[in-house]
């Protein structure tokens, strides 16, 4: 590698598992100054990983430096001295990107990204980090303040605020972070899991809030009636959001749901339509049940979740679209099948397994039972497709969700929602489309 400092960009990580293995080498490297034992599998963990996925103001971000995977930052609100807004909870660049002006980058961009007042923590021995940590405040604040002791931390703690966004250099790198991906987060974990029903909806939803969730009327106090009564049914609410993208005005949410200690399990899947101020303005979901092992051995959950092939959007839906049109729709070319699907094919459907060839006798099963009529809504980003369908089974009616990996120019992995459409005189809002 030349001593060219690479162009850094940074991203809100959406795997959990990737960030994960990075966790590890910088667990690795913070042992020399901390007592941190390995477990019995050879890791070190981190208690707190999977807080990010679920806690509105825990952000983790992913570094790339000339588009190569190059470290993680992790911004929370848990701070030590009082005033401070934020935190940089864990910071870490892999030794081949350090002294390129790769951490000072990604460093200022966060800092750029959250205004107030910002807390840094660092290791009374780790001097190396002292220096660096100086270097990125008095470069974002000016100055560096003296550093602070807290009863809480025995190291040192650098407390500053962050100046306007017009003050700082152009060449700082934007996030790429979505407000209403945020927005629909903060709905449902504010809203629901934390129980706070008409606070959340009044403050992430628009001049409107049209509903076509089952049993929930349009509006704030829509959703207040009924998620209020369901919170008091459910004292005990563990819910994560797996998967999250936008595409254009639309957000797509695939999200777990665990009541009263796993007496009951649900997978929904959530499409947000959203104004110019990226507040919620419309909604659709299809809840079903959580399947904790397909054919396969698979869950209906489980899988990649990272966003990755932005610049393959638009084919990607593309071909999603044609292959619902061409093999789940009524005279359509079933005979095409190979030409969408992978066929490594990966399943997390409660009645197909793995592979391209058990997708292709569901198509010609002569007494085959489902049929898509109409494609709703299609949401994409990089390598995600998500579907909202109606559909039959039988005579009756479902709203049909799927989410599509796609991998080199092929479906290469499968997961679904479906749920009955009530007949009209059961239906309290617009219905399920």
């Amino acid at each position: 590698m030349t001593n060219a400092s690479p162009e850094v960009t940074l991203h809100q990580a959406t795997d959990k598992a990737v960030l994960s293995r990075l966790m590890e080498l910088y667990q690795h490297d913070l042992s020399a100054f901390e007592r941190a034992d390995l477990d019995e599998e050879g890791r070190f963990g981190y208690r707190y990983l999977d807080a990010y996925w679920t806690e509105p103001n825990r952000h983790p971000f992913l570094i790339r430096a000339g588009g190569r995977l190059a470290g993680f930052v992790l911004v929370n609100q848990h701070t030590h001295l009082a005033g401070t807004e934020h935190s940089i909870a864990e910071f870490f660049v892999a030794r081949r990107y350090r002294r390129l002006g790769v951490g000072r980058t990604a460093a200022l961009a966060v800092l750029d990204h959250f205004p107030g007042v910002w807390e840094i923590h660092v290791h009374l021995a780790n001097e190396p980090a002292q220096a660096f940590w100086r270097g990125v405040i008095a470069a974002h604040a000016g100055a560096v303040p003296a550093p602070q002791r807290s009863p809480k931390w025995s190291g040192l703690l650098f407390q500053f605020s962050s100046p306007s966004h017009a003050a700082l250099s152009t060449n700082i790198p934007t996030i790429a972070m979505s407000q209403k991906i945020n927005n629909a987060k903060a709905l449902y974990l504010e809203g629901i899991r934390d129980g706070q029903a008409r606070e959340a909806v009044t403050r992430y939803t628009g001049s409107r809030y049209t509903q076509h969730s089952t049993g929930v009327r349009d509006g704030v106090e829509g959703f207040v009636e009924f998620f209020e009564p369901f919170i008091a049914r459910n004292p005990k609410r563990d819910i994560q959001i797996i998967r999250a993208f936008e595409d254009g005005q639309h957000v797509f949410l695939h999200a777990y749901q665990s009541l009263n200690d796993g007496e009951a399990e649900w997978i929904t899947t959530d499409f947000f339509d959203t104004d110019a101020d990226d507040k919620i303005i419309e909604h659709w979901d299809v809840i079903a049940a959580y399947i904790p092992e397909t054919p396969s051995g698979h869950t209906s959950i489980d899988g990649p979740t990272e966003v990755t092939d932005l610049d393959r959007t638009e084919a990607n839906k593309a071909l999603v679209r044609d292959m619902i049109e061409d093999l789940l729709m009524p005279d359509g070319e079933v005979s095409k099948a190979g030409e969408y699907i992978a066929q490594d094919y990966i399943q997390h459907s409660s009645t197909l397994a793995d592979g391209l060839g058990p997708f292709e006798r569901m198509l010609n099963d002569p007494h085959r039972t489902v049929w898509y009529r109409e494609i709703v809504l299609l949401v994409g980003q990089g390598n995600f497709v998500a579907t909202l369908c109606r559909a039959d089974a039988n005579g009756q009616e479902l709203a049909q969700v799927d989410l599509y990996r796609v991998a080199d120019g092929k479906i290469a992995e499968h997961w679904e929602n479906a749920e009955p459409v009530p007949p009209p005189e059961e239906t309290v809002n617009s219905g399920k489309f």
